[in-house]
């Protein structure tokens, strides 16, 4: 029988056409006894998974499916998201992509951090990677699995938009904590309302809700572990950051932020020209960071964004070098993750024999 906090949380697995992901995902997750509801979100192009998705292998896990229909637009995928939210009941929430795999233990932890801290509006943990040798991709037998060098922040100022300034001044990710579910609601239901039109800038629309609802905790311990270097869906081709040209992308980033603002104003309460001055540079930054990151097989971008912001030549060599590596083969891991350490074992064991 599950414990009482398990019982409050509901993981909502986002997928779209990608079948061979979201299979391992629930043969993983089957396979560890995950003891949280599960809500599966499709808006792939066709119902096919449906038929492919026998309950009978996977009695291990309590999930139910639903297709809501093509995702053929950023605001179609939002509005997917905002009708699973709302069929669902549970205390807290939290977001997953099908190249993910969980580790319940540290999900726990932060229902039961959450459940003795009313002021904050979430909580969650480090994220780590595996990054595929080989052009592998479902079947993963040669690997590096990696955690950020950089340690993980906590947001816990009284006034929201210092919260908000704090977390995109050195952006780590935020969206795949746990959740309260009003907050995670109202976030939705704002973006759905809103102009905003990007995979690039929604991310960063949702912290800021997030972030004015309440306070955010981010603890030791690993609660999710991405695959890396997948193909991704069509949503790639509705991204700011779809191709090399960064200075032309910089530009249309430019000429989206007004109505950015505008809408994240009305959500927040706070007004659109202070957004503007506190948020811009940090949003300009962040954009070069991951464009540094995207395009460095091209040299003339690189030129152009390393010339534009020293911080996305930093960020390239983070991400290229400053890594704690962990060989699958091998133990050599800081004594930060060693809480939850024991439990990447069961994804290396997973993988061993998937």
């Amino acid at each position: 029988m599950r414990d009482n906090v398990e019982k409050k949380i509901t993981i909502l697995l986002v997928i779209k056409d990608r079948p061979e992901f979201s299979i391992r995902w629930l043969e993983y997750a089957n396979q560890i006894k995950i003891p949280f509801d599960i809500f599966i979100a499709d808006g792939s192009s066709c119902n096919n998974f449906s038929k492919k998705l026998d309950k009978s292998l996977f009695k291990e896990i309590k999930f139910r499916y639903k297709y809501f229909g093509f995702d053929d637009s950023p605001k179609t995928f939002y509005r997917k998201i905002l009708s699973a939210l709302n069929m669902i009941t549970t205390d807290y929430i939290m977001l997953a992509d099908d190249d993910d795999f969980l580790i319940p233990n540290s999900i726990i932890s932060s229902a039961n951090f959450l459940d003795s801290n009313p002021g904050y509006s979430a909580c969650g943990s480090y994220y780590a990677g595996i990054f595929p040798k080989n052009n592998q991709i479902y079947y993963l037998k040669d690997y590096f699995l990696k955690t950020s060098a950089v340690l993980n922040r906590s947001y816990e100022q009284e006034d929201g938009l210092e919260r908000i300034v704090d977390c995109f001044e050195d952006f780590r990710s935020i969206h795949y904590d746990l959740y309260r579910r009003d907050t995670i609601l109202k976030a939705y239901k704002d973006l759905c309302h809103s102009s905003v039109d990007d995979l690039f800038l929604h991310e960063y629309f949702l912290a800021a809700s997030y972030l004015a609802q309440g306070k955010l905790k981010k603890c030791n311990g690993i609660s999710l572990v991405r695959q890396h270097e997948n193909p991704l869906s069509s949503f790639s081709a509705l991204s700011l950051m779809q191709d090399n040209d960064s200075q032309s992308n910089l530009e249309l980033l430019k000429q989206k932020l007004p109505d950015f603002y505008k809408h994240l104003s009305l959500t927040v309460n706070i007004d659109k020209e202070l957004l503007k001055e506190k948020l811009e540079a940090s949003i300009v930054n962040i954009f070069l960071q991951g464009s540094a990151i995207k395009v460095q097989k091209s040299l003339k971008s690189r030129v152009f964004l390393y010339m534009r912001s020293p911080t996305a030549l930093l960020a390239y060599l983070k991400a290229k070098f400053l890594v704690i590596s962990i060989n699958k083969n091998k133990s050599n891991i800081s004594n930060l993750f060693m809480p939850t350490y024991h439990k990447l074992k069961d994804i290396i064991g997973f993988l061993k024999n998937y």
